[in-house]
C-alpha cells in the first residue's frame, strides 16, 4: 500500500477498530500496540517512506496485553473456539505457550498473580543480566511464546482494513534488510528482523490521536470478549477493563542503592534529589 499524506488516520483506525470484521482481538491488539510504540518512540520520525517496526516489539506488547487471559484453569477466551477438521481449535493459537509460560512463572520465585506481570517479564527479558536470573527454563519458554505471538502478529497485519482484500492498509512484512533506505526502522531493529512498515501519516496520527486511540481499543477489546461465549463465570466488560488498564509497579528491589546512599551519607557526602 502507498498510502497518500493526506490519509485520513482517525477515520481508518477507528474503522479498524470498530467496524472492520473481527473473529478475535487480534486487530485491535495491533492497533494498540502501534500505538504504544509511536508512543515510546515520540521522537522517531519518518522520512516518507514509513516507519519499520519489527514484529518482535509488537510481539512483546501482545505478551503484556493477553497475560491476564491466559489461565490454565479461567482462561477468558479472546474469539469463540470452532471445530477445523474434527478437532476443537484454540481461540488464539498461543494460548498454550503463553499459558504454560505464565504458570511457570507463578511457579518461580519472582512470580505473582496481577494483570500486569507480562509487562514485568517482558521487561525483565529485555535485560540481559536480569533474564539469567529466571533460569533457563522460563528464557526457553519465553523465547517459545514470543515467536507463537508473532506469528498471530502476522494475521492482522495481513487483513486490517476489511475482507475485501489482504494488506488493505499495511503493506507485506519484509526483513529490514529487504527495506528501502529511505524507511526508518525502529532504534534496535536488527537487519533480519521482519518488519511491518507503519505510513508515516499514520505515525503521525498515533503520536497525535494516542490517548483517544488507547481509550478506543480497551473499550472495544472489553466489549468484544465480554460478548464472546466464555466458559468461565464472571467475565465482563469491567474485569477485561481492569486487566486491560492494570499498571505494573517497580517490583526490583532497591536495597543495593539504599545501601549505597547510606554509605555516601556516612562518609559526609551531601546529596542533592533530583
Amino acid at each position: 500500500m502507498n498510502p497518500s499524506p493526506h490519509l485520513d488516520v482517525s477515520r481508518l483506525i477507528q474503522g479498524i477498530v470498530r467496524h472492520d470484521k473481527k473473529l478475535n482481538t487480534f486487530k485491535l491488539a495491533l492497533i494498540r500496540a502501534l500505538n504504544d510504540t509511536a508512543l515510546n518512540f515520540a521522537a522517531l520520525c519518518g522520512q516518507g517512506a514509513g516507519v519499520a517496526v519489527p514484529l518482535r516489539v509488537l510481539a512483546e506488547w501482545w505478551i503484556g496485553y493477553y497475560w491476564p487471559f491466559m489461565d490454565a484453569e479461567r482462561p477468558i477466551l479472546q474469539g469463540p473456539r470452532v471445530f477445523r477438521d474434527g478437532v476443537l481449535r484454540q481461540d488464539v493459537a498461543f494460548r498454550p505457550a503463553l499459558t504454560e509460560l505464565k504458570e511457570l512463572w507463578q511457579a518461580s520465585l519472582f512470580g505473582s498473580d496481577r494483570p500486569s506481570d507480562g509487562v514485568v517479564l517482558v521487561n525483565e527479558m529485555k535485560v540481559s543480566a536480569h533474564a539469567a536470573e529466571y533460569g533457563l527454563e522460563l528464557m526457553r519458554k519465553y523465547a517459545q511464546a514470543l515467536r507463537a505471538v508473532m506469528k498471530c502478529v502476522e494475521q492482522p497485519i495481513t487483513y486490517a482494513g476489511g475482507a475485501d482484500g489482504q494488506y488493505a492498509v499495511f503493506s507485506r512484512q519484509q526483513r529490514l534488510r529487504d527495506l528501502p533506505d529511505t524507511v526508518v526502522p525502529l532504534p534496535g531493529t536488527g537487519m533480519d528482523e521482519l518488519c511491518v512498515v507503519v505510513p508515516d501519516a499514520m505515525w503521525e496520527g498515533f503520536r497525535f490521536y494516542s490517548a483517544f486511540i488507547d481509550a478506543l481499543c480497551i473499550h472495544e477489546w472489553s466489549e468484544f470478549t465480554e460478548n464472546t461465549n466464555q466458559t468461565a463465570q464472571g467475565v465482563n466488560r469491567g474485569t477485561v477493563y481492569q486487566a486491560l488498564t492494570d499498571r505494573p509497579d517497580s517490583r526490583r528491589p532497591l536495597t543495593w542503592e539504599r545501601n549505597q546512599i547510606d554509605l555516601l551519607l556516612l562518609e559526609g557526602q551531601r546529596m542533592r534529589c533530583f
